[in-house]
C-alpha cells in the first residue's frame, strides 16, 4: 500500500488533509538570530519508519526544495531508511512552491490519490500539476526575503508590491496603494497569468488580515460564480516568518 504524506508547511488545515485519508506531518517550527532551524534527520526517520515497518510505500509531496531548509536532512533520513527497508519505495516529490501554491499542488494531489491510482501515476501527476500553478502575493515587510537572496523592494510603506511567484522566480508585476486595488490586481491576474482558472481550486492565504482574505474570496466568487471553489486558510508559521505579519496571497491555475 502507498501512503501519501503532506505537512503543515502547506496552507491547508490538518482537518482538510485528514478528510482525504492523508498522513499529516505537523512540522515543529523554531528560529534564532540566524533564521529558521532545520528539522533533524531523526525527526524524519521517526516519522516514516512506523509506516515502512508495516510494509507501506511512501509518497511525500513537500514544500519546494528552494524554500525548505530541512530538505538536506530529509534526504539523509530517506537514504538511511531505504538501506533499512530495501523492499519499500519512498518518493520525495518537490511541490515546486510554497504557501498557497503548495496548497494548490497538494490539494490536487490528494484528489488524484483518492482515485486509487498507483504511486508511479501519482508521482507523475504531481510533477505535472506543479508546473501549472502561479501565485500572486503582497506583503508589508520583505526584510527576511531579502536576507535569503529573494530581492523584493518595498520603497514606500503605503505602496504594496504585487509579486508573482512562478517556478521559484519572484517578480514584482504591479503595485497597489489600497486593499481594493490589491483585490483588483489579484483578480485581473486570473486573465493575465491564468488559464481555465474557474475549473481548478483557488487558494487564498493570509497572515494577520483574515478580513481581507475573506473579502477577496467573496469578490472572486462574484466574478467566477458560486460554483468556483475558493479556499481560505491562514499562512503557515514557517512562511509567516519570511513574509511578515501582513501577507495576502492567491494561487490559481496558470496559463500554459
Amino acid at each position: 500500500m502507498s501512503i501519501l504524506f503532506a505537512d503543515s508547511n502547506s496552507d491547508l488545515k490538518q482537518e482538510q488533509i485528514n478528510l482525504f485519508g492523508i498522513e499529516y506531518i505537523n512540522m515543529p517550527f523554531s528560529y534564532d538570530e540566524e533564521g529558521t532551524k532545520p528539522l533533524s534527520v531523526d525527526f524524519y526517520d521517526n516519522t516514516f519508519k512506523p509506516y515502512l515497518e508495516q510494509g507501506n510505500n511512501i509518497v511525500y509531496v513537500h514544500q519546494g526544495e528552494f524554500y525548505f531548509k530541512s530538505y538536506a536532512n530529509l534526504k539523509k533520513a530517506v537514504r538511511r531508511l531505504k538501506t533499512e527497508f530495501p523492499d519499500n519505495t519512498i518518493y520525495l516529490v518537490d511541490s515546486g512552491s510554497t504557501s498557497s501554491g503548495y496548497a494548490f499542488v497538494l490539494y490536487l494531489s490528494m484528489l488524484k490519490y483518492k482515485t486509487g491510482c498507483n504511486e508511479i501515476d501519482l508521482v507523475n501527476y504531481i510533477n505535472k500539476i506543479k508546473k501549472e500553478v502561479v501565485v500572486l502575493f503582497t506583503l508589508n515587510d520583505a526584510t527576511q526575503l531579502n536576507k535569503h537572496k529573494i530581492n523584493v523592494n518595498i520603497d514606500n510603506a503605503l505602496i504594496k508590491p504585487i509579486i508573482k511567484l512562478e517556478n521559484n522566480n519572484f517578480e514584482v508585476v504591479d503595485k497597489a496603494t489600497n486593499r481594493k486595488k490589491i483585490f483588483s490586481l489579484f483578480i485581473n491576474g486570473f486573465s493575465k497569468f491564468g488559464e481555465n482558472v474557474a475549473d481548478y481550486p483557488i487558494f487564498i492565504s493570509y497572515s494577520g488580515n483574515e478580513k481581507d482574505a475573506v473579502e477577496l474570496s467573496e469578490e472572486i466568487t462574484k466574478i467566477l460564480g458560486k460554483d468556483a471553489k475558493v479556499m481560505v486558510n491562514a499562512l503557515n508559521p514557517y512562511d509567516t516568518y519570511y513574509t511578515s505579519g501582513k501577507t495576502l496571497s492567491v494561487a490559481f491555475h496558470k496559463k500554459i
